[in-house]
């Protein structure tokens, strides 16, 4: 029986996420960034699942079914998820389920040998429960995938410059800051039953979300996005990423199988 945690130690609710990328009308594509990835530490097999837990758009799923012949099943709470079918029908994925269901609610009997979920435990106050529900639905010997952004000390600083206060306050109170700091999500990693560390590292470089025409970063600094991304090209051109200005983290588990 999975564990049942309370809905209200979620950060954000359902209408803070429509009208958001996540909601609209472009179509899940598959052309993931995560396929270098999932290349190199999962295995190609016509007889897995995977799960995605915050699924939409979908674009992830649809590359890893595609690429690796999983069976795919997509959660989220999202109506939006009722139009995934149709998509992966286009693209060859005639297989997919859907659970238009809360997370925190699902009571799940199945297991499967990837579970995945990406810029999703960061919004629970209860982040390390949260990701205790992720590994009771990994398979012995399967993996769990997690990305999350990462709001470091040069990240955190530009955010204070460039957004307004009422899209600071917003991003702030939407995210706990706690679990987006990989030293304490690993230290939880390893008190999971079974749990093996494959990867756990700060990616994307110097990378931002933001851009100069979006409404919310100030019209009289600007020029601090601007600057800040010339400079990124330095640890880009390096491959250099780390906790200091890197905007995401990424952690990939293995579950020991029977005989490990």
């Amino acid at each position: 029986m999975t564990t049942a945690i309370r809905t209200s130690n979620c950060r954000t609710a359902k209408d803070f996420w429509q009208g958001r990328a996540y909601n609209s009308d472009s179509e899940a594509l598959p052309a993931s960034d995560l396929q270098p990835v999932f290349d190199r530490f999962l295995p190609r097999r016509s007889d897995w699942s995977v799960i995605e837990i915050g699924a939409c758009p979908g674009s992830h799923l649809l590359t890893l079914a595609r690429s690796h012949g999983y069976r795919p099943v997509a959660l989220d709470f999202l109506p939006k998820v009722r139009t995934l079918p149709a998509i992966f029908q286009r693209h060859g994925i005639g297989d997919l389920e859907t659970i238009e269901q809360d997370f925190l609610s699902l009571q799940e009997q199945r297991r499967f040998n990837v579970v995945m979920s990406f810029g999703f435990i960061e919004h629970f106050n209860n982040p390390q429960e949260v990701l205790r529900k992720h590994w009771e639905l990994v398979k012995e010997g399967g993996f769990l995938l997690l990305g999350l952004p990462i709001f470091g000390p040069m990240q955190m600083a530009l955010r204070r410059l460039i957004l307004t206060p009422e899209k600071l306050e917003e991003s702030l109170s939407a995210h706990n800051t706690t679990v987006m700091d990989l030293r304490v999500l690993k230290k939880w990693c390893h008190s999971l039953p079974g749990a093996l560390i494959v990867k756990c590292a700060y990616v994307d470089q110097m990378d931002t979300w933001f851009y100069s025409s979006d409404p919310f970063v100030r019209r009289e600094r600007r020029w601090i996005l601007w600057a800040w991304k010339i400079a990124g090209l330095i640890p880009k051109v390096l491959n250099v990423s780390c906790r200091l200005f890197s905007p995401n983290g990424l952690v990939v588990l293995r579950r020991k199988g029977r005989d490990e």
